[in-house]
């Protein structure tokens, strides 16, 4: 998706109308709407990384926390039949 972004935005970029010369009359409105769909695709692609590295962390948070329960259940249990 980063890659799709950056490649429209910069064919948008490639395709700027020439305002420097006075027999140009190139209107950039649909320049600067496909830079925009370029720079939004290139935000949802960052996102998208941050998110796949936010959900990795909480993913192995949880699973640490999980065998730490687990074993806290299982002392417990062998303390209750060591008491027994």
């Amino acid at each position: 998706m980063i890659g799709l972004g950056v490649l429209i935005a910069i064919i948008a970029g490639s395709t700027w109308p020439d305002t420097r010369s006075i027999y140009s009359v190139g209107d950039a409105t649909a320049n600067i709407v496909w830079l925009g769909i370029g720079a939004g695709l290139v935000s949802m692609g960052v996102l998208a990384a941050f998110l796949a590295l936010h959900a990795v962390a909480v993913g192995e948070v949880t699973e640490e926390a999980l065998l730490r329960h687990e074993n806290k259940l299982r002392e417990a249990e062998r303390a209750r039949i060591r008491g027994l």
